[in-house]
C-alpha cells in the first residue's frame, strides 16, 4: 500500500470532521515505521482552542486558515524533514539492536570455547599428576 507523504486535514468537512480522521489515521498508522505527518487547518475560532486539540489528538502541526502558500510550503518541509529523520533513527536502531545480537551471540560463543579449554587444560592437568 502505497501511504501519502503527508496529509493536510481540514477539521471542518462534511460527515466526519478532521478530528475523527486524525484519530483513525493515528489507529492505523500508529507505528513509527509508518507513521503519517497531518497538518490540521481550521478557521475555526477561538483558533488556541481549535490548534491545542488538534495537538492533543496527535497532528505534526497546525495551519490556521486562511493560510499563506510559503508558510504551507514550509510545514510540509519541515513535516518530511521529520519524517525522514525518523526513518533513518529507525534504520540505525535496527542496526544496532543487529550488532548487540551478534556481540551478544559472539560472546557466548567465546564464552564456551573457554569453558571447554579450560575443562581440557583441567583434565590434561589431572592427568599429569
Amino acid at each position: 500500500t502505497h501511504l501519502p507523504d503527508v496529509i493536510l486535514l481540514d477539521i471542518q468537512m462534511p460527515g466526519l470532521t478532521g478530528y475523527d480522521v486524525l484519530a483513525e489515521i493515528r489507529k492505523k498508522y500508529s507505528n513509527a515505521h509508518t507513521a503519517l505527518p497531518v497538518i490540521m487547518a481550521s478557521a475555526k475560532t477561538p483558533i488556541e482552542t481549535v490548534a491545542l486539540r488538534s495537538y492533543k489528538d496527535g497532528c505534526s502541526d497546525f495551519l490556521p486558515k486562511p493560510f499563506h502558500t510559503d508558510l504551507l510550503k514550509a510545514k510540509v518541509n519541515v513535516a518530511l524533514q521529520i519524517k525522514r529523520e525518523i526513518k533513518d533513527i529507525c534504520k540505525a536502531t535496527s542496526i544496532l539492536s543487529e550488532t548487540a545480537r551478534i556481540s551478544h551471540d559472539s560472546a557466548k560463543d567465546a564464552a564456551r570455547r573457554w569453558e571447554h579449554e579450560a575443562k581440557a587444560t583441567q583434565l590434561t592437568l589431572d592427568q599429569t599428576q
